[in-house]
């Protein structure tokens, strides 16, 4: 597993870069957040029994060619490195808002609950652990969601706008059960008073 890192132009989309191997420890595609502190954060997960670990990657200012750092048990080095900053994640989702930073991500094993906890750093410590949204019970058993997500330029003023996946087990029937076509598709919400 590894980090590839490609570069598009904007508006059109085409593709500008490819740098394969960018990172060779980890996958991180979790996700990535632009710090208030001149650093552009990169977060990955890793898989186990059960649980997922989440590790911390950075570059200074925008530039994702630049060489990167990792935290580890003494700090930030520029040796790859995989250090536990928190456990049971899966595709962490990091954001700064009024001199705090969240992480929200879902319970594991295509679990429904969407939790948040808070930090005051990239890295954390984090705590206050809270449920943010309950995905509805009806996607359970033969359904499985996950990917849950914060879209931060759909989310007005005191919201938080999050969306997640659906999925049947049997994927078959995604083409020949009715009403296949909601059966495999993403959710939105909108959460209020989430601090």
């Amino acid at each position: 597993m590894s980090t590839d890192l490609a570069i598009y132009e904007l508006p059109s989309l085409q593709l500008k870069t490819l740098i394969k191997d960018k990172d060779l420890l980890a996958n991180y595609s979790a996700g990535l957040m632009k710090g208030n502190d001149g650093y552009t954060y990169l977060y990955a997960t890793e898989g186990g029994f059960l649980t997922s670990y989440m590790y911390v990657a950075r570059v200074q200012g925008h530039d994702m060619k630049a060489a990167w750092e990792y935290y580890g048990p003494s700090g930030w080095t520029n040796t790859p490195a995989k250090h536990t900053v928190a456990e049971e994640i899966t595709q962490p989702n990091v954001f700064f808002k009024d001199g705090k930073y969240y992480l929200v991500w879902q319970e594991q094993i295509f679990g429904r609950d969407i939790y948040i906890m808070e930090s005051s750093s990239p890295v954390g410590p984090w705590s206050n652990k809270r449920t943010l949204y309950k995905i509805p019970e009806q996607y359970s058993g033969d359904i499985i969601t996950y990917n849950a997500f914060v879209h931060h330029a759909l989310s007005r003023e005191g919201e938080l706008v999050i969306s997640y996946n659906i999925n049947p087990v049997d994927f078959a029937s995604n083409f020949n059960k009715p009403g296949s076509a909601d059966r495999y598709r993403p959710y939105f919400v909108r959460v209020f008073n989430w601090k």
